[in-house]
């Protein structure tokens, strides 16, 4: 298990070296982070017991208190990040190699929901 331990801390040392390393490597012109053409848009059913706040905001749609049962579809978009894909790769614990963002949260009946 210590091994494991000194691994992961290892490679969360190294990771933003070898990261900055390739940035700094390459030409402007050539860096290509977010590729807004692997980004993809889904629509995601959901049923939760949390308390709407009433906010505008999807991210803030819903707070950490109970309330009664509700149901809906909240839109997401996922950008995939190239650059981490081959670090993901080769280290011991998982990195994502997405960037997920909630952009709107639709409320429906819980019984269209079924």
């Amino acid at each position: 298990m210590r091994k494991f331990h000194r691994k992961f801390f290892t490679a969360l040392h190294i990771i933003p070296y070898v990261f900055a390393a390739a940035v700094s490597a390459a030409d402007d012109d050539d860096i290509l982070l977010f590729d807004t053409s692997a980004e993809l848009h889904h629509s995601i059913p959901y049923i939760t017991l949390r308390n709407k706040t009433g906010s505008e905001e999807a991210t803030d749609f819903f707070g950490g208190e109970r309330d009664i049962l509700r149901a809906g579809h909240c839109d997401v978009s996922r950008t995939q990040v190239q650059a981490l894909k081959s670090i993901a790769d080769n280290v011991p614990f998982y990195i994502p190699e997405d960037i997920l963002q909630l952009d709107a949260v639709q409320e429906s009946s819980v019984d269209d929901f079924w």
